[in-house]
């Protein structure tokens, strides 16, 4: 039987017809062709076998042209996928229509699937004579593969609660997600397609600009940073913005992706510590931002995200917006710290580090006489205080604690391992993580270290992280 096939194919190869079909698949110019691609050609009788199978049949699913001589298209597929398509097939056979990149799985020898794009013309003998089809398959599972990923991309995208866009290398948008409308307002049809300029502010107000087009137009890789963007009403907003270049595998670039996450609820609170606060705690802020800048940056740092476990957390937008305010000025007590100790680059020892952990007990009576909605002054007070009691400065426990400032101590606890200091350079974010994780129940609630895992196994949430910790 194997020899009768080997003869069909050598007989198929050499065979000649009269008239317009003669000598068509021995002629030379045939030949080349079918040397020059990577397409399996093939020729079914009228009941659907295989009479004629090109050697790339054995590169796609690893079967030698003989051996699929005499099986048909559905013998090669899984019978799911068989059943399925023969509802398609047949009706397309029983008219004898030509058909044109049909998309079908099949199973490699080896046992693993194989995406093929189909297509096949009928053909007759001289008497019109309906014979069978030939055709061509092509391989497209690469191409799937990549079309998958990029579905997976997208559906990751539209379920960030960050605003996301994808931008052409030409810098039109092609893309945006849900959170994209909800922030700035644009519905796709009205952005999809436009150039990302639309969003850019006018010059005198985006100070950003200059610096984003020779980093990631220049193919740097990434840039972040806050910047303006216009809504589809006019407003600007300011936002902190991550953006990516993408590559194919061969290292071509493809494109931009863009995050955008919404810092107005930071801005706002800013602002109402602004109005709160007397003029004498201004003046400190701005004297611990001239004295010691990683303190004042690491403070607002530590507010981004701290407010994302709290939002994993379910929280009020009214303790979100005090726990900000915490947040924000939780080290003030820093300022009667000597910038020596402050920033120096060896190990403190005892006296020194004493000094540091009475920065807790300065910053409360800095700001316990100011009258604030949250507990603000005990937020200052007790964010290294330890679930365990291991922390200072009244070793309180687990149900002493506040619970903004167990927010606040896991996320300053992240913020500053995971940046640089003086005294190391940043750590992997990847090794804070594993603090929370290892101390979950023994420094650290267990509610809100889950929390904060949460956040960060989340693509959004490791973007966060990464942006508010190494750039401090």
């Amino acid at each position: 039987m194997k020899k009768d096939k080997k003869n069909s194919y050598s007989d198929y190869k050499n065979r000649s017809y009269s008239g317009s079909d003669a000598s068509i698949f021995s002629n030379q110019r045939f030949e080349d062709l079918i040397n020059s691609t990577d397409d399996w050609f093939w020729e079914i009788d009228k009941h659907g076998r295989y009479t004629f199978a090109s050697h790339q049949v054995f590169h796609i699913l690893g079967y030698k042209p003989e051996e699929v001589l005499g099986l048909t298209h559905f013998d090669l597929m899984p019978r799911s996928q068989a059943q399925r398509l023969k509802k398609t097939f047949e009706p397309i056979f029983s008219v004898q229509q030509p058909f044109r990149l049909l998309q079908n799985y099949n199973l490699h020898k080896d046992g693993h699937m194989v995406c093929l794009e189909t297509s096949g013309n009928p053909f007759y003998d001289h008497d019109k004579k309906f014979m069978g089809y030939r055709g061509i398959d092509r391989d497209i599972t690469a191409r799937k593969k990549i079309e998958k990923a990029n579905e997976d991309l997208l559906l990751a995208l539209d379920q960030m609660a960050e605003a996301a866009l994808v931008v052409a290398t030409d810098l039109k948008i092609i893309y945006v997600n849900k959170a994209f409308y909800e922030l700035l307002g644009y519905t796709p049809e009205q952005i999809i397609g436009e150039p990302l300029s639309l969003l850019n502010p006018p010059e005198e107000i985006d100070d950003k600009k200059v610096e984003f087009t020779t980093s990631v137009l220049n193919e740097d890789g990434s840039w972040e940073g806050e910047v303006y963007r216009r809504k589809a009403t006019g407003e600007l907003i300011c936002v902190y913005l991550k953006a990516t270049a993408t590559r194919d595998e061969d290292g071509n670039l493809t494109g931009y992706i863009g995050t955008y996450f919404d810092l107005s609820d930071i801005i706002q609170a800013n602002k109402n510590l602004e109005n709160t606060l007397n003029q004498t705690v201004h003046a400190i802020s701005s004297t611990l931002a001239k004295r010691d800048p990683y303190t004042f940056g690491h403070q607002n740092h530590v507010a981004v995200i701290a407010m994302g476990i709290a939002k994993k957390l379910n929280k009020s937008e009214d303790f979100i917006k005090g726990l900000l305010l915490g947040a924000t000025i939780h080290d003030i007590g820093k300022v009667n710290i000597p910038t020596e100790i402050l920033n120096k680059s060896g190990v403190l020892n005892e006296y020194e580090f004493g000094l540091i952990k009475d920065h807790v007990i300065s910053g409360f009576d800095i700001v316990k006489d100011l009258s604030f909605p949250w507990p603000i002054a005990e937020m200052v007070l007790q964010h290294h205080e330890r679930y365990n009691g291991s922390g200072y400065p009244h070793g309180r426990m687990n149900g002493e604690i506040i619970l903004e400032a167990k927010i606040i101590g896991i996320a300053d606890t992240v913020q500053a391992m995971a940046s640089h200091r003086p005294y190391r350079p940043a750590l992997d974010p990847q090794l804070a993580i594993d603090e929370i994780k290892k101390n979950r129940e023994v420094l650290y609630d267990p509610e809100v270290s889950d929390a904060f895992l949460d956040l960060v196994d989340s693509d959004s949430g490791h973007q966060l992280l990464t942006a508010y910790t190494s750039s401090a």
